[in-house]
């Protein structure tokens, strides 16, 4: 293993939550489900995030999944209501020191502990039932390939630190961030239409990215993401397993994942981790097109914006969200990263992602890419998820 894959794989170990963490955090769970079921007898409180996905740390907070119907309700109205009727049960409950009820697209419930959860905070939300499919997706992708977590702990610790992984300042959630890593190491090669001017040592030449062969014309084959790619759409290949119409009440992280069967996917190890975090820092400086491409993690592939924008769904109503970067959600096809909605901080992470390319591929010195200064926004930059606290 070379210098640098050993170091982002050092990386991963020393932060990567541990498993006595998340045996506290399962506990913590536990005692809150007796907390909440005799208001909700026939509940079920799910742990979703990077607590159970495989891309959580030492510092990852805990969100839970409040589900009180298999139906979906109204999170506007109903499930701030939900949330309001938990906010009372806990109040007498001497293990909580906090609450705050944080209205927004997805309302969540934020609660603070003593001793000796004081180092636990969790966000609860109530039925929000994509949050346990894609908790469910992200595990097995997070196992798929030994390379993913350590590839996405450095790239989350990355942007923590570059300012950029922070959606109430019009920046990436940490789950838009797994899933554009998911999507470079799904990618293949792609064919891009030259120029016959131009060359591929022009690294800030404007690419338009095609998926598949071309025939005819001047074309020159790049990567388009991972070559050869590391991941599968764990959809397409087990489409019974990510079925958006099984209950998730029955989703079970614990059941492995079948062989692929024969000829659907050839497992290879050719690039470390070290090319790997340098071309996805390449992928999304140089070679994604962000004005006419939209990642597909269900698809395992780029795919047209304009057709991720009018596909129908009660999640993705608005034409507005569709902005500056495209990420579609693989279950409710909506927009992950509707949160970078400023051009401007816009500009300022495709920059980020210029200079930390630069950075890594010239030095190949993973503490001076992750102490690199962080990019500069405006302080009123804010984003328009999060509406108000009570």
């Amino acid at each position: 293993m070379d210098v640098l894959s050993e170091e982002i794989w050092d990386f991963h170990n020393t932060i990567t939550q541990s498993e006595g963490l998340l045996n506290r955090k399962l506990h913590l769970r536990d005692m809150l489900y007796y907390c909440i079921s005799p208001v909700f007898p026939m509940c079920g409180l799910y742990v979703v995030g990077s607590s159970l996905n495989g891309f959580g740390n030492n510092s990852s907070d805990m969100d839970l999944c409040l589900m009180i119907s298999h139906r979906d309700i109204d999170q506007r109205s109903d499930a701030v209501v939900v949330l309001g009727m938990i906010k009372s049960a806990l109040e007498s409950v001497s293990l909580v020191r906090k609450q705050q009820l944080i209205v927004a697209k997805v309302p969540i419930l934020r609660i603070r502990f003593t001793e000796p959860f004081d180092d636990i905070t969790v966000d609860l939300n109530a039925n929000n039932s994509v949050a346990i499919r894609n908790t469910h997706l992200l595990c097995y992708y997070s196992s798929f390939d030994w390379r993913v977590r350590p590839l996405v702990s450095v790239v989350k610790e990355w942007a923590k630190r570059k300012d950029i992984n922070d959606a109430n300042r019009s920046t990436f959630t940490s789950y838009s961030l797994v899933l554009m890593v998911i999507h470079y190491l799904q990618c293949k090669l792609y064919a891009m239409e030259m120029n016959p001017t131009e060359t591929l040592s022009s690294k800030k030449t404007h690419y338009r990215v095609h998926l598949a062969a071309v025939i005819g014309g001047m074309y020159e084959c790049i990567p388009g993401g991972a070559t050869p790619a590391v991941l599968p759409s764990l959809q397409e290949i087990y489409p019974k397993r990510f079925n958006c119409r099984i209950d998730v009440r029955t989703l079970n992280v614990s059941i492995p994942l079948e062989p692929p069967a024969n000829g659907e996917w050839q497992f290879c190890e050719g690039n470390t981790l070290g090319e790997l975090l340098i071309g996805f820092l390449e992928y999304y400086a140089f070679k994604f097109d962000y004005v006419h491409d939209a990642i597909s993690v269900r698809l395992g592939s780029k795919i047209e914006r304009s057709f991720v924008a009018r596909q129908r769904s009660p999640y993705n109503n608005s034409i507005a969200q569709w902005n500056c970067i495209c990420i579609e959600e693989p279950f409710t096809l909506s927009n992950t990263a509707h949160s970078v909605h400023s051009q401007m901080v816009f500009d300022a992470i495709k920059e980020a992602f210029i200079e930390g390319f630069e950075e890594l591929d010239s030095n190949r010195d993973l503490n001076a890419f992750l102490n690199a200064a962080p990019i500069k926004i405006g302080a009123n930059i804010a984003s328009n998820g999060y509406l108000f606290f009570i």
